[in-house]
């Protein structure tokens, strides 16, 4: 059984929060902002998405059950009032009145059972069903009351219900709407409960979205928000100084001295969960790259303080593992990462490799346009230093929509370009799930232990005993290389000196409080 102190923990830390967050007045937005970004969604239907445009305007027009506090990283009330652990595999949710979506659907429980039974349901193959298959079922207590009931003790469930959320997180969708319209209808018209609302997506181009005034927590004060794709880093930056642009994400660090040139622009930066562009090594087509020496040999070769010190000019950090500090679980023992080529040569030749003979090309494939901070560079050097084993690279840079397609192909790839920022999700498992867990639809690792020390740390409810697991799953990652050594990125902003807004976490873009001055 859960014991009575964390039950109690949950509902008095519940109860102190749920007066913060209060339905505020109507105001009348006004005004327009445009947000410059490296990609345009794939989708936006954020069930089915497991990328960064896509959330990103998920992030302005859905919601879940709870907020997200941005000062605690704690839960505050969303679109339940209150919550409360009934038992050890028993979460109840009293949901808040008075919400609707869009469309002026009712928001209640049903739209709670119908969302969460939506990811969990296998035909849909939502990316978010893997991070919640321990819950087993919701059950309707009255229309404003669920129980969601997990098969096994799920500590994490809050997160999987909090905002602004990402890939695993469980927005509230209409199941009316949804039902009647179809899947591939909602995808290009997605309707939410959340401070703005789509009017129109020119797919490859921008995401229109307007007010909507009649949102429970008052309306936002900007009427109109245009997410608008602008691939080319310097046609970002060329938009953000001509004020074609109010906003624009991804700045390259070798334009941040040109930005603060202009008077009438600010650059912006957050180093809380910065997405951190990972090496990825595909283990599961044998060959070279299944000899964990082979992979230790290639780890040696890059030196990831040195990328951080030139190519993002100090904007980032090394890492461990691509893993935010502040995330629970995070283990600051590990030892940082260290380049030997001597060391590296000698691991290839004892493994029968001697300089890089006998391993095929391997081919890279990465995204272009900016959509990881100096990610293309990062490549070339990756690719150049390789090279001084005697391993021959094949870059394979691809439009975004392409590129993500490619990373869930477990079989044709040998080196793959990816970041897993938490998103929101201040819990390792959540982040290492992604990257490395055999059932995550974009992992190219497979390991029995590693998955299971991650099954078995979802169920513990002890936090300490859950940093044990998750240490030792950190410890095997590194021992095992399925990834190139680590760093996290800044996330990094340019911003109109007439525009009221800061980034909060990682690369998020929330425009609910945003103003013009």
């Amino acid at each position: 059984m859960a014991s009575s102190r964390s039950r109690l923990v949950a509902v008095i830390a519940f109860a102190a929060l749920i007066s913060s967050v209060a339905p505020g007045e109507a105001a009348e937005p006004a005004g327009r902002i445009v947000v410059g970004t490296a990609a345009d969604p794939e989708t936006l239907d954020p069930q089915m998405s497991a990328s960064l445009p896509t959330w990103n305007i998920a992030r302005n027009t859905f919601e879940t059950l709870l907020f997200r506090d941005m000062k605690t990283f704690g839960y505050n009330p969303g679109l339940a009032g209150s919550y409360r652990l009934l038992n050890d595999t028993t979460w109840q949710f009293k949901l808040r009145r008075g919400v609707k979506f869009h469309n002026g659907e009712d928001f209640n429980a049903d739209a709670v059972k119908f969302s969460v039974e939506r990811v969990l349901n296998p035909e849909q193959k939502s990316p978010s069903r893997g991070l919640n298959v321990l819950i087993d079922r919701v059950d309707i207590v009255d229309p404003y009351t669920v129980n969601i009931v997990t098969k096994k003790p799920m500590p994490m469930l809050p997160e999987r219900f909090t905002s602004p959320g990402f890939t695993g997180t469980i927005p509230m969708l209409p199941p009316k709407y949804v039902r009647e319209k179809g899947d591939q209808h909602f995808a290009a018209n997605p309707i939410g409960t959340g401070p703005y609302r789509v009017v129109k997506w020119s797919k490859g181009e921008s995401v229109e979205l307007e007010a909507n005034k009649d949102y429970w927590r008052g309306a936002p004060k900007i009427k109109t928000v245009v997410f608008q794709a602008i691939p080319e880093a310097s046609t970002r930056v060329s938009a953000i100084l001509t004020g074609q642009a109010d906003i624009i994400a991804s700045v390259p660090p070798d334009a941040i001295d040109t930005i603060k040139r202009d008077a009438n622009v600010r650059i912006a930066e957050t180093d809380v969960d910065g997405m951190p562009p990972h090496v990825q090594i595909n283990t599961m087509r044998g060959g070279p790259l299944g000899d964990v020496r082979v992979r230790q040999a290639l780890g040696l070769a890059v030196d990831m303080d040195l990328v951080v010190k030139r190519l993002l000019r100090g904007h980032g950090v090394q890492r461990a593992l691509p893993l935010d500090p502040r995330a629970f679980g995070f283990n600051p023992k590990l030892a940082l990462h260290k380049p030997n080529l001597d060391r590296a040569k000698k691991l290839l030749s004892d493994a029968g490799y001697a300089n890089g003979q006998g391993i095929p090309e391997l081919v890279f494939i990465f995204p272009t346009g900016g959509r990881y901070l100096m990610g293309e560079s990062v490549a070339e050097y990756v690719a150049q230093q390789f090279g001084k084993l005697g391993v021959r690279v094949k870059l394979s840079p691809g439009e975004y929509g392409a590129w993500l397609t490619a990373m869930r192909d477990k079989k044709s790839y040998d080196l793959g370009m990816i970041g897993w920022g938490g998103g929101g999700r201040f819990d390792v498992g959540d982040t290492m799930f992604f990257q490395l867990h055999s059932q995550s639809p974009f992992s190219w690792f497979d390991n029995k232990e590693f998955d299971g020390l991650l099954d078995r740390a979802r169920e513990v409810s002890d936090p300490e005993a859950r940093k044990a697991l998750y240490a030792t799953a950190q410890a095997l990652a590194i021992d095992q290389a399925p990834l190139l050594p680590a760093h996290q990125t800044n996330s990094i902003f340019a911003v109109r000196h007439n525009v009221v807004w800061n980034p909060s976490i990682g690369e998020m873009v929330l425009l609910y409080e945003a103003e013009r001055k």
